[in-house]
């Protein structure tokens, strides 16, 4: 009994010593350890994940987003890949308006009513939200905005060697000519509350530099309310301010720098953060500011146009600003909540900051 007890112990034993050698030999031992590495690693790579999904910036749509627009306090509309895209303002309904090649899309601005939108490429064109509509505006026309206080269009008609100050309808029918500016390179903004806008000859310098301010009804002369070499400017929603950014020459490398001219006191002021309008957001009681200050590794002189074709990427660091007593704030500062982003098409809306990162290309929100 007992040697055979024995005898099947040691075959027992044999067997399972063949199994060894057999996986052993044919890699299937230290296949089956790596498996479980794997299974190890996969599980810390998605609990760090998980945490990343919690800390990460709120993404409202990816891809490669040009510009963006709240409209109806709802909705925001956005320009992806050739398409115009709505979404609700956490991103889940997303609806697709419309497919245009549209290359070199710069901007979109949308009338009050949310009806039409103005589409700002090489060629201008205004986009009927309801029908779905495209209508190509002249070729001669060279700058354009929307007249907020009779939705219709304010533009800039090239004639000769000086443009045309007009106004028209929608279709760019049906004009009025209000001034003659001589000179090239000219941004007309206007103002959201009243019959006025500013226009400015973007990055010169001598006589032409500067914001002038005229009237959209009295035929009076244009006022020069800011003497620097302007980059770009922003309405605040109250129309009582103006933001500008300007290149400061009396530095080297040469600094950018934001200011901004307060109508009520008649009078401009530095905020002395280098960033640039497109990088700030008017606060919604248009008091405070959300920017994002330029910084860049490398060091370089920043320009607009290398900015705007990505040859130069900024990582920026978020401030909040008070205009009423300077005071400032530093936002987002944990790199581990907030990836470094280079923002633009800034918007703020209850509470929250939205904004495109040139760098991933996508529309992201903050919580202010």
């Amino acid at each position: 009994m007992l040697k055979k007890n024995i005898l099947t112990l040691i075959i027992i034993s044999l067997v399972f010593l063949g199994w060894f050698f057999r996986d052993f030999f044919q890699n299937n031992f230290l296949k089956s350890e790596e498996k479980i590495i794997e299974i190890n690693s996969n599980q810390e790579t998605k609990k760090e994940n998980n945490s990343e999904e919690i800390l990460k910036d709120e993404v409202i749509a990816k891809g490669q987003i040009k510009t963006a627009i709240l409209i109806k306090e709802q909705e925001i509309i956005y320009f992806n890949q050739n398409n115009f895209l709505k979404t609700d303002l956490i991103g889940k309904k997303r609806e697709t308006l419309s497919s245009f090649p549209f290359p070199n899309l710069r901007e979109i601005t949308c009338s009050k009513n949310g009806k039409n939108c103005l589409l700002k490429t090489d060629v201008f064109g205004t986009f009927d939200l309801e029908k779905k509509e495209i209508k190509k505006l002249n070729s001669q026309i060279k700058e354009v905005s929307f007249n907020f206080q009779q939705d219709g269009l304010i533009y800039l008609f090239k004639e000769n060697n000086h443009y045309q100050l007009n106004t028209a309808d929608l279709f760019g029918k049906n004009w009025l000519q209000l001034q003659t500016i001589k000179g090239d390179n000219i941004k007309i903004k206007v103002n959201p509350k009243k019959n006025e806008l500013v226009y400015f000859f973007q990055e010169l310098t001598g006589e032409e530099r500067g914001i002038f301010l005229t009237n959209l009804i009295k035929n009076n002369q244009p006022e020069k309310i800011v003497d620097k070499n302007i980059i770009d400017v922003k309405w605040s929603p109250s129309g009582k301010k103006l933001l500008f950014s300007f290149y400061d020459n009396s530095t080297v490398p040469q600094r950018v720098n934001l200011g901004f001219y307060d109508f009520q006191q008649k009078q401009e002021f530095e905020i002395g953060i280098p960033s640039i309008s497109e990088k700030c957001a008017w606060s919604e009681g248009s008091d405070i500011l959300y920017c994002g200050a330029l910084t860049n590794a490398e060091n370089l002189d920043f320009n607009l146009e290398k900015w705007e074709n990505r040859e130069f990427v900024s990582k920026d660091f978020f401030w909040e600003i008070n205009l009423n007593n300077s005071e400032r704030k530093r936002l987002f500062q944990s790199k581990k909540q907030y990836p470094l982003v280079d923002a633009f098409n800034l918007f703020v809306f209850r509470g929250e900051l939205f904004f495109i990162d040139k760098i991933s290309g996508n529309l992201i929100k903050r919580e202010l």
